[in-house]
């Protein structure tokens, strides 16, 4: 058995390495904009409009890794699922909901209003707002869908997964039934590319591995009984 543990072991290390996912980085260097808010019912979503950045970095791309493209006009709406607790400092609410992200790269030939972006949250971790009346943070994570114009110009699929996006809040304005309705001042949202092959690879491994390791069972049995 110590033998098909260190099977495993180094057909896991051979996979590893293509594990590393590049990032798209949505920033924000001049100004986020827009409105984080809550309406203080529970069961309904945390609601972001017109938050805005201003630049795409790719970091670790197969294709123009640390290249920067400015995004004009370029603003991120979203909905949570339900809240299913609210305030004083946590709101927590249920995955689902949507995320999407429109704008032009005129780098890339796209034009006002594209869809760069679409996608929704994830339950686990949910999505929430912490904070008190002055400052507070929103964070949620999540899959999307590029636009693959800006896909392929990093050299990525469309497909994206463990979305993160944190946006911190000011002059949070809190209500007695729990609503908000807040500022963002710094906005960021960070995408790890969906890339298949290296699943694809660990699965044909271990594959193999189940294919290797009765047989060499059998030769060590076939010399234990000889």
């Amino acid at each position: 058995m110590r033998q098909i543990a260190l099977a495993l072991a180094l057909i896991l290390t051979l996979a590893a390495p293509s594990l590393a996912a590049p990032v798209l980085k949505f920033d924000d260097p001049l100004s986020p904009g827009g409105n984080v808010s809550y309406s203080g019912t529970l069961g309904t979503p945390i609601v972001g409009t017109d938050i805005q950045f201003q630049t795409i970095t790719g970091i670790g791309t197969p294709l123009n890794s640390g290249v920067t493209l400015s995004c004009v006009g370029c603003l991120l709406d979203f909905q949570t699922g339900g809240v299913t607790s609210e305030g004083p400092t946590t709101w927590n609410a249920t995955g689902g909901g949507s995320l999407t992200i429109t704008g032009a790269i005129p780098g890339l030939g796209l034009g006002a209003g594209t869809t760069l972006a679409i996608g929704s949250f994830a339950n686990v971790p949910n999505p929430t707002v912490n904070g008190a009346d002055t400052s507070a943070e929103f964070s949620g994570f999540g899959f999307d869908q590029k636009n693959e114009t800006l896909a392929d110009f990093y050299g990525l699929g469309p497909d994206f997964i463990f979305l993160s996006t944190e946006i911190a809040l000011t002059t949070a304005r809190i209500g007695g039934d729990g609503s908000f309705s807040a500022t963002p001042n710094n906005s960021d949202f960070n995408n790890a590319a969906l890339v298949p092959a290296p699943a694809g690879h660990v699965l044909m491994w271990l594959g193999l591995a189940a294919l290797a390791v009765p047989a060499w069972l059998r030769r060590r049995s076939a010399r234990t009984d000889g």
